[in-house]
């Protein structure tokens, strides 16, 4: 059932229902890791399963400090103790390409710069990032509908059918364009692989009540110039 009527939703089946429904335009994973990085950076709120308790940032830190070394970072004291580049004992430089993140085993030093720092950078992180350890933690984060409908607001995204009931804005106006315009940069990356009229059918699909001088206000301001030739953009066979 379109809407789906759960007030409260892991993040994972989010990403699942929202890729399928873009098309997989954009990954599973991919939508995932954007999630994850909007709860470390506190652009969404994050819950339980059942949606009442709000996930604490501050309480997943002191969970993540037991375990120092993860598959993309590293947890350490201080910044003095990174060392970037280094000279071996034959004269090549080393540089060390190592996430490092500051974080004390000892909360008691942990001041509000340390820990704002260490949200930035875990922000930057994918779920493949951390330890097998933490990951189901990570998998059993919710939120629910009116928090992502927050943050589908605050950032500009159209609300996914897949979660919102359809037809409450009536009427083509700004907003919609805006959203509409969002959609389509989503479409337009890589090469053409049909006409403008498909597209437009295409565009019809997610937004019924579209006018025609909308989405030719959209494809002459996002379209690449290649698409906005006659036909789909056909590729030589390599010679």
């Amino acid at each position: 059932m379109i809407p789906l009527p759960a007030s409260v939703l892991s993040l994972c089946d989010i990403a699942e229902h929202w890729s399928r429904e873009i098309r997989n335009i954009r990954t599973t994973y991919e939508i995932f890791d954007e999630l994850l990085s909007s709860f470390w950076n506190g652009t969404l709120d994050v819950t339980g399963a059942t949606g009442e308790h709000k996930v604490d940032r501050h309480a997943i830190l002191k969970i993540l400090k037991r375990c120092r070394e993860h598959p993309g970072f590293k947890l350490i004291e201080n910044a003095e103790s990174i060392l970037v580049i280094e000279q071996a004992p034959s004269g090549n430089i080393l540089v060390d390409t190592t996430n490092y993140i500051v974080l004390p085993v000892n909360e008691s030093t942990w001041t509000y710069e340390v820990v704002d720092a260490a949200y930035v950078r875990l922000a930057k992180m994918s779920f493949a990032d951390f330890d097998e350890l933490i990951r189901p933690g990570f998998i059993a984060l919710s939120t629910t509908r009116e928090a992502l409908r927050s943050y589908c607001k605050a950032l500009g995204y159209p609300l996914p059918r897949f979660w919102f009931a359809a037809g409450r804005e009536r009427g083509w106006n700004t907003r919609r364009e805006r959203e509409a315009r969002i959609w389509f940069k989503q479409i337009a990356t890589g090469r053409k692989r049909k006409a403008k009229s498909a597209y437009h059918v295409e565009a019809l699909k997610q937004y019924p009540d579209m006018p025609a001088k909308a989405f030719d206000r959209i494809w002459a301001t996002v379209a690449p110039p290649a698409w906005r030739k006659s036909g789909p953009v056909v590729r030589p066979a390599p010679g």
